[in-house]
């Protein structure tokens, strides 16, 4: 059977609609010979179609549930079985206007943005994004929004919670316990001591400048430093 044959159960193209308001404007009209050449030839005809949309519109509208088999020819750029999966709510992957797949292709080399942004900046669909990405042989870039969100160092927990002051102060803003991803909890002071000086505290960590809330590394002393200092004082 002819791809673009009519029939009373389904019209293929703009050629058998010429009343229809889209008709006019669409790139098969009067151009039904080239158009049946070929299931390629008809795919690309409808690529670049302005109407395209419509034309599927009015496919769907006037197919309803039919199956494929009830079904003929390429109509807004899909063929029997596309527009059957998609009268039954699955999304096909039609092609795009040819300007829109290049700024997707763009997109994807820079490999930057993941599928869902790439769809949403270039206008093809999700899926046509994704295949698109797969023959290019191009990596996944994880979207954001649904990629699991790593859990904040200790370090970046720390910065969050501090801002300098003068004198080289840097000042704790946050509550004096932080719980750390691993579920210990620490005093800030402690925190600092470690991330500073790379090891734990020997005994309480207490700030040595007298500035309220003050958790620079280089001001706080544990035990033995103290201990320490207090010696080397009662000495001289």
């Amino acid at each position: 059977m002819s791809l673009a044959a009519t029939i009373s159960r389904s019209r293929p193209h703009a050629d058998t609609d010429p009343a229809g308001h889209w008709a006019d404007r669409a790139r098969c009209k009067n151009r039904l010979q080239e158009f049946e050449a070929s299931e390629a030839a008809a795919r690309s005809m409808c690529t670049p179609c302005p109407v395209r949309v419509q034309c599927l519109a009015d496919a769907l509208e006037e197919e309803g549930q039919a199956t494929s088999s009830y079904r003929e020819g390429i109509r807004g750029g899909l063929d029997p079985r596309e527009r059957a999966g998609l009268a039954r709510g699955e999304q096909p992957v039609p092609d795009d206007t040819p300007g829109n797949r290049e700024e997707a292709e763009k997109f994807l080399r820079r490999a930057e943005l993941c599928d869902r942004v790439v769809a949403e900046r270039s206008g093809l669909p999700l899926r046509a994004v994704t295949e698109l990405r797969r023959s290019l042989g191009l990596p996944m870039v994880p979207d954001p929004q649904t990629s699991p969100r790593k859990p904040l160092t200790p370090r970046q927990r720390f910065d969050r919670r501090t801002q300098a002051g003068d004198d080289g102060h840097l000042l704790w803003t946050g509550n004096v316990g932080l719980q750390l991803a691993d579920r210990r909890t620490v005093s800030c002071m402690v925190l600092a001591f470690e991330l500073g000086y790379g090891r734990a505290p020997a005994g309480i960590v207490r700030a040595t400048c007298g500035q309220d809330r003050c958790v620079a590394w280089q001001h706080l002393a544990d035990r033995p430093m103290r201990e320490a200092y207090r010696a080397a004082r009662a000495q001289r």
